[in-house]
């Protein structure tokens, strides 16, 4: 069955109007996206079906009015920030029109975001720099939890094998400590996703936290 939203156009009246109204409900606190009896109803309020409501969640999510923090609680950000896919760079606005898919869109956002952690890393890397180093990793893991739940496994390991190997002749000394880290993340992801959350906590004390010696 076709969506009707899609019928309707690209970005329709009724889409905004929709997106709006779920900002509003978590702002004021009426909304808990998730919980079904909110969903259906915003769903027979607005005539789509359950699945489009929660399309248009994850496209908040994507957009960046929607804040997901590492517990998995959703809130509106207090300054949203630009979509991705609205920048002025002619190259991402390409591929963005291209990849009308929600789940394009974050996959950008997200490999962006991830390649210029990584620079730094391997700056810090350079300079002799491990606590700054540990810091930025962190961050990274942190981004990667966030969007874990939207992104499947194995999309996520062929990203995380190719940031790992981003540069490998502009830092050949550190690759080894670049091939762990992403063993560790791999692990994280997994436990992640089986909702393992002592594991990751474990493992965070054990390998992410920087003990000063």
């Amino acid at each position: 069955m076709v969506s009707k939203i899609k019928k309707r156009g690209k970005r329709p009246i009724l889409l905004e109007g929709i997106k709006e109204s779920i900002v509003q409900r978590i702002q004021i606190g009426t909304y808990v996206p998730g919980q079904r009896l909110y969903i259906s109803a915003l769903a027979e309020e607005y005539n789509v079906s359950t699945m489009e409501i929660r399309t248009i969640l994850r496209i908040l999510l994507y957009e960046r009015v929607l804040f997901c923090t590492f517990e998995g609680e959703i809130t509106v950000r207090e300054n949203r920030m630009t979509p991705l896919y609205r920048l002025d760079f002619y190259n991402f606005y390409c591929r963005a029109i291209e990849e009308t898919d929600e789940m394009k869109w974050a996959q950008i956002r997200i490999q962006e975001e991830m390649k210029s952690i990584l620079f730094q890393m391997l700056e810090l890397l350079k300079k002799g720099d491990y606590t700054k180093y540990h810091q930025a990793k962190i961050g990274i893991l942190m981004i990667l939890l966030t969007d874990a739940n939207r992104f499947d496994q194995e999309m996520v390991e062929q990203e995380l094998r190719r940031w790992c190997y981003f540069h490998p002749a502009f830092y050949e000394d550190n690759l080894s400590m670049l091939e762990q880290d992403y063993a560790q993340y791999v692990y994280i992801f997994e436990k992640f996703i089986q909702n393992d959350k002592k594991a990751i906590l474990h493992h965070l004390k054990d390998i992410f936290i920087e003990k000063v010696k």
